[in-house]
């Protein structure tokens, strides 16, 4: 992973974000890095224009996963259970087409390679990815039904639809835990 650098005045004209391809004007802050042989990356200072540290990688599979968890699971105000469940479904695709790319990686190695370190890595990981497959598969995306009474009471609705939201950032937590349990070299 590279170091990012941090300019808190940028000294020249002409340097453009790699993201909203706005122009850094001089004495504005942004940060940059540089993989080996290969251009800076620079980014303004905006706070959406942040590196992720999906993008702060070379290795694709990594770069996946990563990229999967700052993306996968978040709450907005009219996320609804079904959109849980739908997202939940597609993430455990994802991975299991990941788990099965990096079984075929290994398996279209040649025999004497299978059994190396590079061989066993990705091994490890197509089973560290089809373990939280199927962990996000057991994943209970359900609210209870708890409207027995069709009261027009608004603070009681107001009381059901916070508790409605609480359970479903419990429900995008646990989804999140599942998906950040991949580790492995």
């Amino acid at each position: 992973m590279p170091r990012v650098n941090s300019v808190m005045h940028a000294r020249k004209a002409g340097l453009t974000c790699g993201k909203c391809e706005c122009e850094i004007k001089v004495g504005e802050p942004y940060v940059w890095w540089q993989f080996k042989n290969q251009g800076k990356s620079i980014r303004c200072g905006k706070i959406e224009c942040k590196p992720q540290p999906s993008e702060l990688t070379q290795s694709e599979f990594w770069s996946t996963i990563l990229g999967l968890q700052e993306t996968a699971f978040k709450i907005v105000d009219d996320t609804t259970v079904e959109d849980l469940a739908g997202e939940r479904d597609d993430v455990q695709s994802q991975l299991e087409e990941l788990a099965d790319e990096l079984e075929s990686k290994r398996d279209n190695m040649p025999e004497w390679l299978q059994d190396s370190a590079t061989g066993e890595l990705l091994t490890e990981r197509a089973d560290a990815v089809g373990e939280a497959a199927d962990t996000l598969s057991g994943v209970d995306v359900t609210l209870d039904d708890d409207d027995d009474d069709d009261d027009d009471d608004d603070e009681e609705d107001e009381a059901k639809e916070e508790k409605k939201q609480e359970k479903l950032q419990e429900i995008a937590d646990e989804l999140q835990e599942a998906l950040s349990s991949i580790s492995c070299s």
